[in-house]
């Protein structure tokens, strides 16, 4: 039967339901409510509760995935078990030919989405697998009949053994009874379709899904095997505005799903809330994430049933450091990152010390110092003898098991037990006794809860890597920790529904507000950039039904109109002006719909607000921004420790105001962009050349190597690049020219390589080595750190060369003395000296002399540019001495003398000041 829903369709949607239960359901212990998360659920609970005054039995409740794994005998794995099993099935069917597991997981995630989609839209494999590997032998195929490359063969040799991988993983899956959600929900669907009544948890209850607007094929098909045994019925959460007018792609399920034949959906009847209800919008440009953070405050103010919708999570710190005196006003459902934390940032100081241990349990005393510097060990004696970093450490490059135990007070410390007992070869197990030894001394409860989490996740990782025979690395063990503790949040405040509410876009699914208020709404956020972590092209996927650009971007569409239909005044907030990589920011294209909304509907007030942007006079820096205030003391403790790269001096020598913001408060950060923007196009360049030349580290350049290079090095690319990020790069006609570019540059780099082994030997000594050193200013210890590109030897001469994608003036590396080094005018050569005094501060034995040369590799032939100070291109200790000296210097005004943070008036650089 299909029961009319409430006349008054614009009131709160869970409000409606609970209405709905009681004049409707009189019966409800009969049927079962099936929500979109817990959190609906326990919204609903409240709102049932307020409304019933004597004690009633609640109806009974599940949130949807709980309710597919009651229905079905099949378990879901998470992310890591899945590419631990996966890798299993493919190193049985490769044997020795199988790729190592770190250049596997970079491909095997992405086909384990693919294959979990294929499951989840019930596709046949048989016809997809065969209709791709056609597809992409005729993208292959050439009318004049050429070769095919190497890379060409591989590639589609790649799909043809795509479909062996997914039967193969699929018998893995029947056998264990477990697998992706996709295949839970095609196995569903087979068992419900033998055993329709067999599902003792339902009990023949009604079945009510309430406010779910998106499904896969296989979720619709067991809703239409469910209704033929049991009763079931739909209640959508819509509004008029989009579901009737077919350009909006907010509607574009609940459209389809309303004209289903076997779909109970009589209940709907759409809110015509957008249209008709008044509400208003103000729209805020910021030029900073700390703007932004710093007017939400005085923006909610006022405000009762409210919600901060978060759309970019990096900036959740500064939204809680803006409320950090109105803790009872809010409530982060978000919660705070594992991998924010104090805990793990130890946890990584800790591991980078166990394990550069070598044969002899020696480990870098740099990395010792790292570790007993911590802040979580500042003003603690229990672990660590006083003075740890006294002059006995200052000279030495390793530390001995036995040295270390002159500086442990405490023998049951895990670092002692790391290297003491042989027994404890598992790093998991290692990480479960350094968490256990921290949760013991924490102090504070977010401590405690951090150490708590490591601990669980270490013990459970550790269970599963267990029942596998292949053997992981130490690096790739910590890798598969760290994709976990960034999947980990801690629950920062309570759950208390009168606060303001501080949530993600998907965490407000079935919930209503009278006020909003979205922060970081730009393009890229929300919606999301296309990200394609797929192997199968947009025009296959459309063809077969699987989800692509458009269908993402109608379920997120949904989502933001849905929230704002109820609403009385949201506020859109956005970044503008130029992003990190000097782009241009653009706010999102529902700020844009929202503008052309209020011009149609007269209910809809749409105003831009022109608040007081942030930017600092001088008096204002000069009066608040000091370097002795506590809490930028602070910072620059926490900075030392972490260390310096030649970037982030540059930064400060180009303006302080900048560092200040960037470097020390983290505002700012990179955005994410499509394309292959220039940081992509340099990490390519640079890891493919040390791919070429890694083999010959240590000895003598090979012309024959390179010249095998040469005929590979598309394919290298190539396959870099679908390695590091995506095939989407490849298919892209823009990034195509950009990859084309680089390949010539490349070749045309080698090339004249090869032409100058002709005439002279190359002695390659290091290539992409990270190197660091510690230099001491007054009482602090500053950490320097840096990746030089390359380094070769000749007659006892070092060549440090620094490789360059962008463009470059060769005037910036000519200097008339050490001290101009520090000019915002000379960056390269700074860049150069410091490369230059973290290898020498490494190599203080040996008497070199050096020349320090940028490699440009946008020219058209090998054309190299050397550092000159005053008349001299070769280097001497002297040299590098009197670098030393202006680096201390350097510090020392910024440490401890009144150091004002300021607008450089002629940077370029700054994004902050004007």
């Amino acid at each position: 039967m299909k029961t009319p829903f409430l006349s008054q369709n614009n009131r709160p949607f869970l409000d409606q339901v609970v209405e709905y239960l009681q004049s409707q359901l009189s019966a409800h212990e009969n049927h079962l409510f099936v929500f979109p998360n817990k959190r609906s659920i326990q919204f609903f609970t409240q709102k049932l509760k307020k409304k019933n005054t004597e004690a009633i039995c609640l109806p009974q409740t599940i949130d949807i995935n709980a309710f597919y794994q009651n229905l079905s005998s099949i378990s879901v794995m998470d992310s890591t078990e899945l590419i631990l099993k996966f890798y299993a099935v493919y190193k049985d069917l490769k044997a020795e030919r199988a790729d190592v597991f770190e250049v596997f997981e970079k491909w095997g995630r992405f086909l384990l989405q693919d294959f979990n989609e294929l499951d989840s839209q019930i596709i046949d494999a048989d016809d997809f697998f065969n209709y791709i590997e056609h597809y992409f032998a005729t993208q292959a195929w050439s009318p004049d009949k050429s070769e095919l490359t190497p890379f060409q063969k591989k590639y589609l040799h790649f799909w043809k053994e795509i479909k062996i991988y997914y039967s193969a993983l699929t018998a893995s899956f029947v056998k264990e009874s477990k697998g992706t959600r996709g295949f839970m929900l095609r196995a569903l669907v087979k068992e419900l379709k033998a055993r329709p009544s067999k599902r003792p948890f339902m009990q023949n209850k009604k079945v009510i899904f309430v406010g779910f607007n998106a499904f896969t094929k296989a979720e619709e098909k067991i809703i239409d095997l469910l209704h033929k045994s049991n009763e079931t019925q739909i209640l959508f959460d819509a509004d008029q505005l989009y579901v009737k007018n077919k350009e909006n792609i907010a509607g574009h399920f609940i459209r389809r799903y309303r004209m289903h034949k076997n779909w109970n959906t009589g209940a709907l009847k759409p809110s015509e809330a957008l249209s008709l209800k008044e509400k208003a919008f103000f729209v805020s440009g910021y030029k900073n994430n700390h703007d932004m953070a710093k007017d939400l405050p005085g923006i909610t103010e006022k405000y009762t049933n409210a919600a901060i919708i978060v759309c970019d999570e990096s900036i959740l710190p500064s939204i809680l450091s803006a409320f950090k005196d109105k803790k009872e006003y809010v409530n982060a459902s978000l919660g705070l990152s594992l991998h924010h934390t104090q805990a793990y940032s130890l946890c990584v100081l800790f591991f980078r010390l166990i394990s550069s241990f070598d044969k002899e349990y020696k480990c870098s005393s740099t990395d010792f110092l790292r570790f007993v510097n911590h802040p979580l060990h500042i003003n603690q004696d229990a672990f660590f003898t006083d003075k740890i970093h006294a002059n006995y450490l200052k000279h030495k490059r390793f530390i001995s098991v036995h040295e270390i135990g002159l500086f442990l007070k405490r023998k049951d410390h895990p670092l002692s037990l790391s290297t003491q007992n042989k027994s404890i070869c598992n790093l998991y197990d290692l990480l479960v006794l350094f968490s256990d030894f921290y949760f013991e001394q924490s102090k504070g409860d977010l401590e405690k809860e951090s150490f708590s989490l490591l601990k669980s996740l270490c013990e459970n990782l550790s269970k599963k890597i267990s029942s596998y025979t292949y053997v992981l690395p130490y690096d790739t063990l910590f890798s598969l920790l760290e994709q976990q503790i960034r999947q980990t949040y801690i629950a920062l405040i309570s759950q208390k529904q009168d606060q303001i509410q501080i949530m993600g876009l998907l965490e407000t699914r079935l919930l209503d507000f009278e006020h909003l208020i979205f922060v970081s709404l730009n393009e890229g956020h929300l919606p999301m950039y296309r990200s394609e972590n797929s192997f199968i092209p947009q025009g296959v996927k459309k063809m077969f039904g699987l989800t692509t650009y458009k269908i993402k971007e109608a379920i997120f569409s949904y989502h933001f109109y849905r929230l704002i239909q109820k609403a009385s005044n949201v506020h859109l907030l956005y970044l503008k002006g130029k992003d990190a990589l000097g782009g241009q920011m653009q706010k999102s294209r529902y700020i844009l719909q929202m503008e052309h909304l209020s011009e149609t509907l007269p209910a809809i007030r749409y105003t831009e607000i022109n608040h007081h942007e942030t930017l600092i006079s001088k008096e204002e820096i000069e009066k608040t921004y000091l370097s002795s205030e506590p809490f930028i003391r602070e910072q620059l403790q926490a900075l030392a420790l972490k260390g310096y790269s030649a970037s982030s001096c540059i930064r400060l020598i180009n303006c302080s105001l900048n560092f200040l913001y960037q470097t020390l408060l983290s505002l700012n950060a990179q955005e994410q962009t499509q394309e292959l923007d220039a940081i992509k196009i340099g990490e390519i360049a640079h890891e493919v050349l040390y791919l070429i030349y890694a083999p010959m580290i240590g000895q003598n350049i090979k012309a024959s190597l390179l010249s095998d290079a040469l005929q590979n090095l598309e394919g290298i690319i190539q396959a870099l690049i679908l390695k590091r990020y995506s095939l989407f790069y490849l298919n892209n006609s823009r990034d195509k020219i950009k990859i084309k570019l680089l390949t010539h540059a490349i070749e045309n780099f080698i090339s004249s390589e090869i032409k100058q082994l002709k005439k002279t030997s190359i002695h390659l000594l290091e290539a992409e080595i990270e190197m660091a050193t510690v230099l001491e200013v007054n009482a602090i210890e500053i950490q320097l750190k840096g990746v030089i590109d390359r380094v070769e030897i000749k007659d006892n001469c070092i060549t440090i060369i620094d490789f360059k994608t962008g463009h470059f003036k060769p005037e910036e590396l000519v200097v008339t003395d050490i001290a101009m080094l520090f000019n915002e005018t000379k960056n390269k050569a700074f860049q150069l000296m410091f490369y230059a005094y973290l290898y020498f501060s490494n190599h203080r034995h040996k008497a070199y002399t050096y020349q320090l040369r940028i490699v440009s590799l946008k020219n058209s032939a090998r054309k190299s540019y050397d550092l000159q100070i005053g008349d001299q291109k070769v280097l001497t200790k002297e040299h590098i001495n009197a670098f030393e000296s202006q680096l201390v210097l350097f510090f020392k005004r910024l440490y401890f003398d009144e150091f004002r943070f300021s607008h450089h008036p002629t940077s370029k650089y700054c994004a902050y000041c004007g």
